[in-house]
């Protein structure tokens, strides 16, 4: 079986030191080394059938920590026992987690950390019967494609599920080369949405299965449990460009109190977003404090642009369209010292 150490025996060690540089042997049935004593915790992994399971990972964490400290580890062997070793008086939380094919679970058969049902240990004893049978979990596989059909890779696949109203990650995947992907973190059975981010500049217009803008909009993924769903392919656009109707302006005049304001100009299609990432003096290093599309020329600010040209720099975004950067230059010539 293989085994974790727990937490050290640095007292054990500093007593023992004690001992020889005093010229005494150890203490023994002490009533405070017996109630200090470690204790074991040891049960049995298993797999659907009860099948026993090899390397599953068993992680004993203290109920009660305020100031912090250390849990205690083991991996099972292969006949699915474990035991954790040199484990402190007190309750503990045990998980039992395998790979990403099994669904994680606390003691006793709970998936959340708040259900899960307390192991007492107590000074020198060894719990036993702290078993475990782990299911397989759930997958949503598919297919992610592009321009031509053309399989997309290192596109990501995030999965979310609704809990407290609001929608949750819970997992994710990569594309590979041929565009496949498999979300399989040990998922539940249950309602799921999907996005599709392409996390590249430029990059293919993300989106939520199927064709959503968002997870909110997205359509329900439905999986039973040790369900595999496949099939759920999405084929993504490559973005298109922004027509500009209306070239964008610095409104205001470089001097002493003027209010400057952006106009970012008239895009087709009509519904933009507009970011305003900051006003500067002659370059992006010289911010004059403001991410606002209006700039007073005042107090520090006009102090900063003063013999300086001032700038704006923005973006313009819309779904499905490239963004558009622009750093624009105020006419009129640099602000007067």
């Amino acid at each position: 079986m293989s085994r974790r150490r727990g937490l050290s025996g640095l007292t054990v060690l500093l007593t023992a030191l004690a001992a020889a540089l005093l010229g005494i042997g150890p203490v023994t049935g002490s009533a405070d080394a017996a109630a200090q004593a470690p204790g074991r915790i040891t049960g049995t992994v298993t797999g659907p059938g009860g099948v026993p399971l090899e390397g599953a990972f068993v992680s004993a964490y203290p109920v009660r920590c305020p100031n912090g400290c250390d849990g205690y580890a083991a991996t099972s062997g292969a006949d699915g026992s474990y035991e954790l070793e040199n484990v402190a008086p007190g309750a503990y939380i045990l998980l039992f987690q395998k790979g990403f094919d099994y669904v994680a679970e606390y003691y006793d058969n709970v998936v959340e950390n708040e259900n899960a049902t307390h192991v007492k240990v107590t000074a020198g004893s060894t719990v036993t019967g702290k078993d475990a049978q782990l299911e397989l979990g759930g997958h949503l596989t598919g297919t992610v494609t592009g321009r031509g059909s053309r399989p997309l890779k290192d596109i990501s696949v995030r999965a979310y599920v609704r809990e407290g109203g609001t929608w949750q990650y819970v997992g994710d995947d990569q594309t590979a080369s041929n565009g496949d992907y498999d979300i399989g973190n040990g998922l539940l059975g249950g309602v799921y949405r999907l996005c599709f981010v392409d996390d590249r500049e430029p990059g293919y217009v993300s989106e939520c299965y199927r064709g959503a803008a968002t997870v909110q909009t997205a359509t329900n993924v439905v999986m039973e449990e040790n369900e595999t769903v496949d099939g759920l392919d999405v084929r993504l656009a490559w973005p298109v460009h922004l027509r500009m109707v209306e070239p964008p302006k610095i409104i205001g005049k470089p001097r002493s109190g003027a209010l400057l304001r952006l106009f970012p100009g008239k895009w087709a299609p009509a519904k933009v977003s507009v970011l305003v990432y900051g006003w500067y003096a002659d370059d992006l290093y010289h911010y004059l404090g403001s991410h606002h599309p209006t700039l007073r020329l005042t107090g520090r600010a006009l102090d900063l642009a003063r013999g300086h040209y001032v700038k704006v720099r923005f973006t313009v975004t819309a779904r499905g369209y490239f963004t558009i950067d622009r750093t624009l230059t105020l006419k009129g010539g640099p602000v007067p010292r």
